[in-house]
């Protein structure tokens, strides 16, 4: 009798801590919903570092136009470390997104164009107030611009982007 009880205690025991198999396709299913969530969440990243770019940008030009040097290469140091940010999050992103949406995969080669364009602009940049004024007020532009479409590749992901 102890060999059966013992018998049946083992039999249940192994029955009960058997892993359930998922159904078939789960594991896709999860992995593009967590796509998704990565992307949208990547996205948000890349708006707040174009926030601190915008920022950083206003006080470069308030510096410039106090003719402020120290401040103004402190200020631009700010924008390119903003733009390093934003630049690894656009990265990430196209990596994420590939071609499963042809709109976002659009926006994300948009935000490359200017994100390249605003990287010579900053590399550009010297320091000097009286020479610095007209690049910054065009990044400053540039960085608003770029806020737009990055809230636009939000919205297109959360509506389309396969999840």
């Amino acid at each position: 009798m102890r060999f059966s009880s013992t018998f049946l205690f083992f039999f249940f025991s192994l029955t009960l801590a058997a892993p359930i198999a998922s159904p078939a396709g789960n594991e896709v299913a999860a992995r593009a919903t967590g796509d998704k969530e990565k992307l949208i969440n990547g996205i948000q990243a890349n708006i707040n570092a174009g926030n601190k770019e915008i920022s950083s940008t206003q006080k470069a030009q308030a510096d410039a136009k106090a003719n402020n040097a120290a401040g103004l290469k402190t200020d631009e140091n700010g924008i390119k470390s903003a733009l390093d940010e934003a630049t690894k999050a656009r990265e990430n992103n196209q990596k994420i997104a590939g071609n499963k949406d042809p709109a976002l995969t659009a926006g994300l080669a948009k935000v490359q164009n200017a994100q390249q364009g605003a990287k010579q602009a900053v590399n550009a940049l010297t320091g000097n107030p009286k020479t610095d004024q007209p690049g910054l007020d065009k990044l400053g532009q540039t960085f608003q611009n770029g806020k737009k479409t990055n809230e636009a590749n939000l919205e297109e992901a959360k509506k389309n982007f396969p999840n």
